[in-house]
Order: C-alpha cells, then sequence, then structure tokens
C-alpha cells in the first residue's frame, strides 16, 4: 500500500505508524520482522524530515542506508526500511509515496501527560522514559536553581519564569547616581543553575584633575562630593568661579578655569556719558563690548586701576527675560560674579534693567546698582588681544568660536578634514594671552591604504592611482586564468577609512556540481585542483548484475560542467507476468517492477482453486522460478426441494451444479415465500442459503386509537391473506374513516386505520392590555382545556380570571375586561405654563404632562411628569425661578458699577465698565443679564498703548524685551545682522508713550570679498545671492575640453570676506607615457607639456624595417592617444628553395648555406652557394636580401664545367626567360596598386603581398 494508506491502516487500528528513536529499537526491528520493506512514520514536510503522529522532527543524523537520503527523483518525501539479508538490512531508504510497501505500526507508550509539563516522553520498547526539558533536573525533573544575587551602590531588576532565580530568570543591573558599572548590565539563569555573567560591580566616577594653565593653585575636599577651589596668581585675573563641583557624570560644574594675565585684553572707558545702549554700541565700535565680569578678583582690579566718576560706568550686564545677562556672551549671572551693593538690585525706579558699577565711592564701592538704561554714563570696555586670523587648510576647513571677538583672547578653532584625508598636527588651536595661537595650524594629508600584497602566478592585478600610490580612491582591478575564478571581488576601492574596500581575492579553480555516486555503482576520482573542481575526472563501475547505461568516464571542463550526464546503472529485469483466469496476482518489487529479487505471489477467486506453485521469483538470470498455476470452479451436490408447493428455476454459468451456479424459487398468488428466492453454488461446495417454503400473504398488525374498539375474522392466520377488520367509538368520539377493513392478495389493507376524535370548542383572544395562559391536556382548545386571564401592568382585571371547555364543546366564563390605573389630579405651578396626554384617560396610567417656565425664569426640578403603574407621578410638581448670570470680575485696570432690579447679577441686571487713564477699552462698557442667563457682552479688557509690529532687517535678526506686553510702551529691541553682513543705522529702538519707535530699522549688507579673475583656458560661471563677489557669491570653475582642473571647482565667498578656496587652474589632460619602437624613432610636438592634450608624435622605421599601424598619433582631450603605437617590423625576401628546373633533369641543385641575423629570408639574410665536383655555378655565388625585400641577383645553378657555350646560353636563357616574365607580371602588379591607391580602394597599411611569400620567387 502508498504510504498514505498505510498511516490510515495504522489509525484504523488505533496505532501509529513507526516512531524510531535509537539504535536499539531499530536493531530490534530488522531482527524480528520479515523480510520485505516497509513504510515508517518518517515523511519530509517543507524541506523537514518530521515523525508524524509525534509531531517531531528527526534528531541527529538517523539509520539511512550509504548515499541515501537522495532524492534521486525529486519527490521521494517518504522514507522505507530495508529488512533483509544484505548489507543494508536495517538501513532507511528516501522513495516516492506511491510506491507499494508493507505497513510497519506500534501502540503508542507516550500520551500527553505520560511525564508532566518538564519533560519529554521518550518512546523505548515496549515501554518509554522521561528526558528532562532544559532548565529541569533530577529523578523527578524539577526546575535548577541559581544562587541568589546582591550589588553593593546600585539597583537590580529581576523578572522570573516560574521560582525565583529559577531556569531562565533574567536581572539586569543599574549603579546609583555618581557610579558607573564594570561589568555586564544583564545576565540569565541557563540550564546548569549557573548565571551566565557574574555580578557586576559598582564604582564611583572620579572626575579629571582640574590644570588652570599659568600658575593657578588648585584645593580640593571631599564630602558627598569633590569640591574644589581655584586661586591665581596676583599679575592673573580668574576667568571663571572660584568654586567648582565633580558632577555625577564626572564632569566639572562649571566649566574648566583660567588664569589669565591682565594684558590678554585691556580696559577703556569712555569720556563721554551716554544711555546703556549707545554705550555698549560705542564699545563694539571701538573695542570689543561692554566689560563682562567674571570673579571679584577682577572687581577689585577695576575699582583700583579706574579713576573716580560722578555718574560712574556701565558694565555688560542686563535683565533679559527676569533674569540678570551678560550681553557679549549671553550666560546668566552666577553668584560667585555678583557683586551687588547693599539692597541691590532693587528696580526702585521701575524698568531699572541695566546696571552700573560704583568705582572709588566712599561707600560700596566696587559695588553694583541697577538702574534705568536711559541714564547717562560712562562706557566701561574691554578689549582682547588679535592672535591674526585662521584660515581653512587644503582640503579642509575650520569651525571658530569667539568669546571676545573674531580671533581674540580665547579664541578656540577646531579644524576638519575633507573625506578621503587626515590631519597632521592638532586639531584644535587657542588664542593664548600673548596674542598667540597655541600652536601651528594642521595640514590634511591624503589617506593611505596598505599596499597588495601580490599572489601565486595566474593573478593578475591593474591598477589607478589619481592621487598618490595606494591613496583615498585609488582602484585596483584583479582577474585569474583560464580554468581558474575570481572569488572575491574583481576590483577594489582605497576608502576614505584608510582601508580598501574588499578584500584581496582569490583565484580558485572552477568547481563543478558534485557528483553522486549512481546507486548501484563505485565511483573513483582524481581532483588535481581540489575536489569535482577543474580537470578532476571521475570513473564510474556497475556492481554485479547491473548495465552502465552513460559515459563510464566524466571530466570537469573549464566552464565549471562535466563532459557527460552521470550514468545510471539499470538492474536485470524479467518477461511481464499475466494472473491466471480467476485468479489475482500480488508482487513484491524491491528495486523495479519484474525486476532482479521480484516476487509474485498467486491466488484464485472465490469459488476457484489453485493448482501449481503459489508464487515465482525473478532470479539473477531474469527467469522466472516457476510456471504460473492454474484455478479451477468448486462443485455442489444435487439441490433437494422439501415443500411440494415451491417452484424454481436454474442457471449454470460453468458447469451444472458448480460455482456460482444459481436457482429462484417463487410461490402461487397470495403467498410469499419464507426464506431466501434465490440459492447459490458457493466457494465451499455448499447451497446458500437453504430451501425456502410458502406461507400466505400478511397485511401489518392494525393497532386501534384510544377510545376505540375492533373485532376481526382471520381464515389464513392474525391479519394474514383475506382477514376482515370491524372499528366502532366510544361514547362522546366521533369515527373518521372506514369502519371495516379487508386484507388483500398483495399485503395492503382495503382502507386506511379509522380514527376516534375529541369534541372541540370555539377559538380564544387575550382581553386588551392583557394576556392568556392555556393547559390543553387533550388538544388546544378540547375537552377539558382551561385558560387563566391576567392584565399588564399599569391595568386591573374586570370579571373572572378563567373558562374551562366542557363536554358540550362550550366555554363556562365570559371572556375578562382590562382598565387603566388612575393618578392624582395635577395643579399648574406659578409663572409657568402645563400641557398633558392621556392616552387611557384623564390623568391616568402613562398620562404625560409638561410644564414650561415664563420668560427670565429657568423651572427646578423635572420639566415633565409621568402618571406610573402604581398610581403617583414619576416627580414632585416643578417650580419656576428667576435665571441669574454668572458673577462679574472688574477687569484689570478699570471700574465697574452694576443696577439689579430682580438680584444681584439677574435677569436684567446691568453692569457699566471704564478703563483707568492710560488704557483703552476693548469690547463693550455695558453689559445686560438676558433671559438666557448669560450676558449681553463679553467682558470688555483694558489695553495699554502699542507701537507698531517690528520686523528683523533682512539678513539680520532682532532681540526683544517688552516689560509689559510685545512691542507695548517700554518695550525696547536690539538688531544683529547675520554672519556676513554688517550692520548700518542703530542698533537699537525704543517704544515711547506716544505709540512711536524712537529709531528707523537699521540695514545689513553683505561682506564683499576680492574681485575674481577667470583661469586660463577655463569658463566661470557665478552666482550673486547678495552683490558681485559678496557673501555666498559661489563661482564654479570649468575647464575647456582637454583640460584638468587643479584645485576646488567650486568658490564661495565666506563671511570674513575671503574666498573658502585659492582660484584653480586648468592644466592639459596627460596620455600615456610613449616610447620609439624597436627598429624605429619617434619625433614628437608638445604644444602644452610632455605627453599632453595636442601633443603630435610621428613614427618611422630603420631602414630594412616597414611600419605596421598609424604612422601619426595625437593625445585626444580624453587623456588618450588617438591609436595604438605602432611597431617596426623587419622587410622579408622570398624563402629559397632549390629544386631542379624538371623532374626528369639528372642536374644537381646547388649548395646553400644562408646567416640570418634578423631572422629567416629577412633583410641582411645573405646565402652563399656551391656545386658538387664537375659542375660549376652559372653566375653570383651569393644573395643578399635588400631593403626592398628583393634579393640582389637571381637564384644561380650548377652547369657541367665543360658544358658548350650554347648549352649554357640556352639553360640561362631560360632562366633569364623566365625572370623576364616574373619581372613583367611584377610591374602590372604595381601599377595596378597604384591605380587602387590614387583611387582610394586601397588602405595605406594593406600588404602588398602575402606576408610568407616574395613577388619575385613565387612557387608555380
Amino acid at each position: 500500500m502508498s504510504w498514505t494508506d498505510a498511516e490510515a491502516w495504522c489509525k484504523a487500528k488505533s496505532q501509529k505508524m513507526m516512531l524510531i528513536v535509537n539504535q536499539e529499537e531499530n536493531n530490534y526491528l530488522k531482527n524480528h520482522l520479515p523480510k520485505q520493506y516497509y513504510w515508517i512514520g518518517l515523511r519530509k514536510t517543507e524541506g523537514i524530515w518530521k515523525w508524524h503522529g509525534a509531531e517531531k522532527n528527526l534528531t541527529g543524523n538517523g539509520f539511512w542506508a550509504s548515499g541515501e537520503p537522495n532524492s534521486r527523483t525529486k519527490d521521494e518525501d517518504c522514507v522505507e526500511i530495508y529488512i533483509n539479508n544484505n548489507q543494508n538490512n536495517g538501513k532507511w531508504n528516501d522513495e516516492r509515496c506511491f510506491k507499494m510497501k508493507s505497513a510497519l505500526c506500534y501502540n503508542a507508550s507516550c500520551f500527553n501527560n505520560s511525564c508532566g509539563n518538564n519533560a519529554t516522553c521518550v518512546e523505548t520498547i515496549g515501554s518509554y522514559t522521561c528526558k528532562c526539558n532544559p532548565g529541569f533536573t533530577g529523578p523527578k525533573c524539577t526546575e535548577v536553581q541559581c544562587p541568589p544575587l546582591a550589588i553593593i551602590n546600585g539597583r537590580m531588576d529581576c523578572s522570573h519564569h516560574r521560582h525565583t532565580n529559577g531556569y531562565i530568570s533574567t536581572c539586569s543591573f543599574s549603579c546609583e547616581e555618581g557610579f558607573e558599572l564594570s561589568g555586564s548590565h544583564k545576565t540569565l539563569c541557563n540550564h546548569t543553575g549557573q548565571w551566565t555573567h557574574s555580578t557586576p560591580n559598582c564604582t564611583a566616577i572620579l572626575c579629571k584633575a582640574i590644570h588652570v594653565p599659568h600658575g593657578g593653585v588648585v584645593s580640593c575636599h571631599r564630602g558627598n562630593s569633590t569640591i574644589c577651589t581655584v586661586q591665581c596668581p596676583s599679575d592673573y585675573l580668574l576667568l571663571g568661579v572660584h568654586e567648582y563641583t565633580c558632577r555625577p557624570d564626572g564632569s566639572w560644574s562649571p566649566f574648566q578655569p583660567l588664569c589669565a594675565r591682565v594684558q590678554a585684553w585691556t580696559y577703556h572707558y569712555s569720556k563721554d556719558k551716554m544711555e546703556w545702549n549707545m554705550a555698549r554700541q560705542w564699545c563694539k565700535t571701538h573695542h570689543t563690548d561692554l566689560v563682562a565680569i567674571q570673579n571679584q578678583e577682577e572687581v577689585r582690579y577695576l575699582n583700583q586701576e579706574l579713576p573716580k566718576i560722578s555718574s560712574y560706568y556701565w558694565i555688560g550686564l542686563r535683565k533679559t527675560g527676569d533674569k540678570w545677562t551678560w550681553v557679549d556672551s549671553m550666560k546668566p549671572l552666577t553668584a560667585e560674579a555678583a557683586s551687588w551693593a547693599t539692597g541691590e538690585p532693587n528696580d526702585q525706579g521701575t524698568n531699572e534693567d541695566c546696571v552700573e558699577i560704583y568705582i572709588k565711592r566712599d561707600k560700596d564701592s566696587g559695588k553694583w546698582n541697577d538702574d534705568k538704561c536711559s541714564k547717562a554714563k560712562a562706557a566701561l570696555c574691554y578689549k582682547a588681544v588679535d592672535c591674526g586670523m585662521v584660515t581653512n587648510p587644503e582640503q579642509g576647513f575650520v569651525e571658530c568660536r569667539h568669546v571676545n571677538g573674531d580671533f581674540r583672547f580665547n579664541s578656540s578653532c577646531h579644524f576638519h578634514c575633507a573625506r578621503g584625508y587626515k590631519l597632521q598636527g592638532s586639531k584644535d588651536l587657542h588664542c593664548l594671552s600673548t596674542g598667540k595661537w597655541d600652536s601651528k595650524p594642521p595640514k590634511c594629508h591624503v589617506i593611505e591604504c596598505p599596499p597588495i600584497t601580490t599572489r601565486t602566478s595566474g593573478w593578475n592585478i591593474t591598477c589607478l592611482h589619481p592621487l598618490h600610490t595606494n591613496s583615498y580612491n585609488s582602484t585596483c582591478v584583479f582577474s585569474c586564468e583560464e580554468g581558474f575564478k575570481l572569488r572575491g571581488s574583481h576590483t577594489t576601492l582605497c576608502d576614505h577609512t584608510g582601508q580598501w574596500i574588499h578584500n584581496t581575492p582569490n583565484c580558485t579553480a572552477v568547481t563543478c556540481d558534485q557528483l553522486l555516486t549512481p546507486g548501484n555503482a563505485d565511483m573513483s576520482c582524481t581532483d588535481p585542483h581540489g575536489k569535482f573542481s577543474f580537470r578532476s575526472s571521475c570513473k564510474v563501475t556497475c556492481e554485479e548484475g547491473y548495465t552502465l547505461r552513460g559515459e563510464n568516464t566524466l571530466t570537469c571542463l573549464k566552464n565549471g560542467s562535466w563532459s557527460a550526464e552521470t550514468p545510471t546503472c539499470e538492474v536485470v529485469k524479467c518477461s511481464d507476468l499475466n494472473s491466471a483466469p480467476y485468479g489475482s496476482m500480488r508482487c513484491t518489487d524491491p528495486l523495479e517492477k519484474y525486476a532482479y529479487s521480484s516476487i509474485c505471489r498467486f491466488k484464485c477467486d472465490v469459488g476457484f482453486l489453485l493448482t501449481g506453485s503459489n508464487y515465482t521469483l525473478c532470479n539473477s538470470q531474469g527467469k522466472w522460478t516457476h510456471s504460473l498455476p492454474v484455478c479451477q470452479a468448486v462443485k455442489c451436490g444435487p439441490l433437494s426441494i422439501q415443500s411440494t408447493d415451491v417452484r424454481r428455476n436454474c442457471t449454470h454459468p460453468l458447469s451444472t451444479n458448480s460455482y456460482n451456479s444459481t436457482c429462484v424459487f417463487y410461490c402461487d398468488e397470495g403467498f410469499k415465500l419464507i426464506g431466501s428466492n434465490k440459492t447459490q453454488c458457493d466457494n465451499r461446495g455448499e447451497w446458500t442459503p437453504k430451501n425456502p417454503t410458502c406461507q400466505a400473504v400478511t397485511c401489518d398488525q392494525l393497532l386501534t386509537s384510544g377510545n376505540a374498539h375492533m373485532k376481526c375474522a382471520d381464515p389464513h392466520g392474525n391479519f394474514s391473506f383475506r382477514s376482515s377488520c370491524n372499528v366502532t367509538c366510544e361514547e362522546g368520539y366521533t369515527l373518521r374513516g372506514e369502519n371495516t377493513l379487508t386484507c388483500l392478495k398483495n399485503g395492503s389493507w382495503s382502507a386506511e386505520t379509522p380514527t376516534c376524535e375529541v369534541v372541540k370548542c370555539s377559538d380564544l383572544n387575550s382581553a386588551p392590555y392583557g394576556s392568556m395562559r392555556c393547559t390543553d391536556p387533550l388538544e388546544k382548545y378540547a375537552y377539558g382545556s382551561i385558560c387563566w386571564f391576567k392584565c399588564d401592568v399599569g391595568f386591573l382585571l374586570t370579571g373572572s380570571n378563567y373558562t374551562l371547555c366542557n363536554s358540550q364543546g362550550k366555554w363556562t366564563h365570559s371572556l375578562p375586561v382590562c382598565q387603566a390605573v388612575t393618578c392624582d389630579w395635577l395643579v399648574t405651578p406659578k409663572k409657568s405654563h402645563m400641557s398633558c396626554t392621556d392616552p387611557h384617560g384623564k390623568f391616568s396610567f402613562r398620562s404625560s404632562c409638561n410644564v414650561t417656565c415664563e420668560e427670565g425664569y429657568t423651572l427646578r426640578e423635572e420639566n415633565t411628569l409621568t402618571c406610573l403603574k402604581n398610581g403617583s407621578w414619576s416627580a414632585e410638581t416643578p417650580t419656576c425661578e428667576v435665571v441669574t448670570c454668572d458673577q462679574l470680575a472688574t477687569p484689570g485696570n478699570a471700574d465697574m458699577s452694576c443696577t439689579d432690579p430682580h438680584g444681584k447679577f439677574s435677569f436684567r441686571s446691568s453692569c457699566k465698565v471704564t478703563c483707568e487713564e492710560g488704557y483703552t477699552l476693548r469690547g463693550e462698557n455695558t453689559l445686560t443679564c438676558l433671559k438666557n442667563g448669560s450676558w449681553s457682552a463679553e467682558t470688555p479688557t483694558c489695553e495699554v498703548v502699542k507701537c507698531s509690529d517690528l520686523t528683523s532687517a533682512p539678513y539680520g535678526s532682532m532681540r526683544c524685551t517688552d516689560p509689559l506686553e510685545k512691542y507695548a510702551y517700554g518695550s525696547i529691541c536690539w538688531f544683529k545682522c547675520d554672519v556676513g553682513f554688517l550692520l548700518t543705522g542703530s542698533n537699537y529702538t525704543l517704544c515711547n508713550s506716544q505709540g512711536k519707535w524712537t529709531h528707523s530699522l537699521p540695514v545689513c549688507q553683505a561682506v564683499t570679498c576680492d574681485q575674481l579673475v577667470t583661469p586660463g583656458n577655463a569658463h566661470m560661471k557665478c552666482s550673486d545671492p547678495h552683490g558681485k563677489f559678496s557673501f555666498r557669491s559661489s563661482c564654479n570653475v570649468t575647464c575647456k575640453e582637454g583640460y584638468t582642473l587643479r584645485g576646488e571647482n567650486m568658490l564661495t565667498c565666506l563671511k570674513t570676506g575671503s574666498w573658502s578656496a585659492e582660484t584653480p587652474t586648468c592644466e592639459a589632460r596627460q596620455c600615456p607615457l610613449l616610447s620609439s619602437p624597436k627598429n624605429g624613432w619617434m619625433n614628437c610636438s608638445y604644444p602644452h607639456s610632455l605627453f599632453s592634450y595636442g601633443s603630435h608624435c610621428r613614427f618611422k622605421c630603420e631602414i630594412g624595417h616597414v611600419l605596421r599601424g598609424e604612422s601619426n598619433l595625437s593625445c585626444t582631450a580624453a587623456g588618450t592617444w588617438s591609436q595604438t603605437v605602432p611597431s617596426c617590423e623587419v622587410v622579408q625576401c622570398e624563402s629559397i628553395l632549390l629544386t631542379p628546373l624538371q623532374q626528369s633533369d639528372s642536374t644537381p641543385v646547388p649548395l646553400m648555406n644562408c646567416s640570418h641575423p634578423r631572422g629567416n629570408f629577412s633583410f641582411g639574410s645573405q646565402c652563399v652557394f656551391s656545386c658538387p665536383e664537375g659542375y660549376r655555378l652559372n653566375s653570383t655565388t651569393d644573395l643578399i636580401c635588400s631593403a626592398t625585400g628583393l634579393w640582389t641577383d637571381l637564384l644561380p645553378i650548377c652547369i657541367i664545367k665543360d658544358m658548350s657555350l650554347g648549352n649554357a646560353l640556352l639553360v640561362y636563357s631560360a632562366i633569364g626567360a623566365a625572370a623576364s616574365l616574373g619581372l613583367l607580371l611584377i610591374g602590372g602588379f604595381v601599377m595596378l596598386l597604384v591605380w587602387k591607391y590614387s583611387q582610394g580602394k586601397l588602405a595605406q597599411d594593406t600588404p602588398l603581398w602575402n606576408g610568407t611569400l616574395n613577388p619575385v620567387f613565387e612557387e608555380n
């Protein structure tokens, strides 16, 4: 049966297909099962082998036969086990699921609760064992427990799956503030009862030691945190605060202090007195800014050095958003630097937002006082030293932070390099108090990659280095020899990190698909370059009894394919078999159908007996071991009938009274056959079933209904043919149907059985607003039925609550009536109207009354009353009260007076609002309380006078202080231009009491850069968003064809008024260097530079050599030569082959000895001739190959020394005639070439003759 049928067969026996979990089970099966092939419960599902019935995946390697599973036909998804005597006994094989095998089932020992939740049940032979799940151990599989954890100066957060510190419990760790974690921040309890990571430690976070340049002294003490105090030498000032605290994150608060010489900046003051805004503008114009004081040492220094003046000095401290802020850095004032006079700041005169310093005052000398900004005082300024401007490095840029002005003391600059470049030098510069930068500006150098190491032979590399050897953007290309392929990328590039983006590849031999040894075969392979790789060779031989189909030797080719398809070994086959007539055949084919070891078993059909062997086997010679058997029919004895009234009719399909002979029996009319009407000779030689008899036909037994009587006459037996029955009803019931019934010959009664029906009453309906419930012991509304009546909620019953159907078919009582319940009479409340609806009568059940109040009054309680089922109203009668409005609050800066005719803030109350002097009313001045409880208008407000809205100048910004409202009286706005723009006009304006601004808006004009000049051999295109060559102007430089840009192609005008890079240049594009060809020379012209764009080179060859290729080459705009470099090849003369003039000629040929300095029979080759003894040459003794490719003379011949002059002349004349004819042909050929060349039909490099032949000595 198929695998699916086998699974169903096992299920039908309440069993499962065989599950094999260990070697012991597998051995048991192969030692105890009959020899054949069996399906087991293993099947491939979505590429995974699974045990069906157990729903488990196959674990381990299984017990597969050699080379299995192989899925040879791609759909071998089921598994069979071999039970036989060969070497694969007890092994598995994957097979197609429709193949026919025997089913192998087992009774499962494992059930859902066999091992509980903490273990897995494993089947064993006749029993099972329990295997603990991960995280459980011991004979009872109890959960593992990890040791408890603890952390000092930290926190631990754990989650437990089942029990505390049990399997897969996890704990995460964190440290308290001021501590940092050392170790893993998370751990897990594993299946061994150990934590995956040790408990980490929380160690205190320490700040780095404070280093104060220029002799600053630091003293520290430790409490809950480290606190350090800083002191500077007498000739230095502290920039920062005195006291610093180590934060929990390891940083100091505030930032690093600095001791600076007083000479790092200078202090200046104005002789004229001016308001604070003008004072700051004066400082920024002539120096740096108003003084920003950072500590008490600076206060003492200023008080000592400055002269005393009556108006005192403005400093750079101002209130911004209710905070005192140093305007140069926009940093808030710290307690360390504060030096307020007693009781200050007090804002005594309102709007005291600016600060003065008392110098040499009798009281509070060196202290500060807040004052109005419009007061006139001297400006106290500072000016920081200048370290000089820093510019962008080549292939990089710089970002600077200016604390005290551009490139002044305390300015710092941070350098960056472009992608692919790295800094050489310090990346940060600081402007020192000496006016010098603390180090030289760094440079950007191109990043280099390590050199690529060469590999074994057959491995090629070609590299291009646009910047420098093995540097940023260098590229290399790799290739391999035939039969080998590149493992890795065929290209690589040096990236900006100094690393090649791909590893150096390897050249490995091309591999072919892995060959699988065919079934029933052996395969031996040789692999010179690796398993199944280029030039691998495999030879296949079949086992005894199998025949090879295909090539026996396969070779792996250079393209990665085998030289032939994998051959197969096919088993020997026997002839096809057919089952015997009246029989069947079942065959087992372990290999193929009717093949070697196939066995066929024979069986006769039911009723036939087998004569011969019941099986045959296909042997190794392809022959069956037994002949086919024969099936013969079974015989029965003669048929005897005991009853004389039984009739019969027989048929014999095979022979008289043999298997399947059949006899049919029948009876006379009105009688029926008792027993089977048919008998047959069965497979045991017996008639089945036994002989029948004839009996009278019977009708169905008659059953009378209740309340009826029946009397019958039966001549042939109860309720049989010709029986007659009479039916009568009891008193009070009526007969429905015929009263006499007769049993007919067909076994049916002459009429339907009659019935006796009970008397009925008329149908009933329930009363309106009521319901009815009836009991019917016999039928609905029939004798004995009784009905009860009930009214709906809110209604009362009038009449009898029940009635009964009597024996005369009449009801004993009439139907009752349901009347509605009534409520108390209602009276209309004062100041209201009432309307009612009465569906069941005045003020009765479900009556509804609605109450509404007159204008200006509001209802208290429910506005709708409903009469309920209990005769009461749903709520108390409501009342109407006067409407009230929300209490009004007097607006800010205003007065309000009210009149109240019906009570405080009630219907028709009126309130009038007036503003204080200097404020304007927004809204209605009179408010009235309306009937809906709302005021006639919103409460008005009193608003301060405002100035017009301001916008910052284009390319600038604006910062405003608004003591009352935005752009209102007292508001002041300061203006500042964006980076790259300069301010023209006042830098501030003030909103006065008339709602006007005191100054017009300023203008921001862009900084300009030097005019650019277009480089030679280039085009330049500029965009100027803010004017010609001004801030953010951008110019793009492109080179003309054949030229390459050196430098940045894009220049941008920076905020400093300088360009982002030097003006680039255009240089002629370079072509590869050329050299003279061998045996030739080269003459070049260079209009720009050596071998650059526009260069021309002309090539010529030495005498005796011919130029192959173009004689003129030009360097193109793309940096390539217009043609490949030509070569000089030596001129060839015709090869000399010495043969007799005629075949019959017995004259010897001359002896020849040649020398070839430049190649066989080429320019300069010399051949010397001589004759055997008794002969002499008829002409010259030597020939030389000239520069024209012709020999210097005709080929000599040997003549007899005493030959007559006439014979010699005859021979010579023949040779001369032949030579003349040859020269004539050459002349004609040359003229033809000249004509073709003049017509343009012959290219300059067309050969004049075949390169191996000479036109003078061409062979016939």
